[in-house]
């Protein structure tokens, strides 16, 4: 080989060489990128998975309280209706109360008439 044939090739190998190195380190930091970016998804999930678990927890702890307000609501309710029924009871009493008056002093005055 003539001395620019040989120089030439030194610089080819040269070439090839660099380019192992460089896709060789390409190949190193890929697959570190796509390790890390599997740590991340995988703390993603789980980042994802515990506010799910809140979220569900929240969920249910809002259905009970739904359900509790509806519940006291019917208590009220029927707490209101008594308390209803308990004021007819005691004005048709009082109304009684009057007419018993009413009757006791009509009858004392007939014993005053009478004795």
């Amino acid at each position: 080989m003539t001395g620019d044939k040989k120089a030439q090739q030194t610089k080819i190998n040269d070439f090839k060489n660099e380019l192992k190195s460089l896709t060789t380190d390409f190949q190193t930091v890929k697959q570190q990128a796509e390790q890390q970016a599997v740590k991340n998804t995988s703390a993603t999930r789980e980042k994802l998975t515990a506010s799910n678990q809140k979220l569900d927890q929240s969920t249910r702890t809002l259905e009970n309280s739904r359900m509790l307000v509806a519940q006291t609501q019917d208590v009220g309710n029927v707490i209101l209706t008594d308390l209803e029924s308990q004021r007819e009871q005691l004005e048709d009493a009082q109304t009684k109360v009057e007419d018993t008056k009413i009757h006791t002093a009509s009858a004392k005055g007939i014993l005053r008439t009478m004795g």
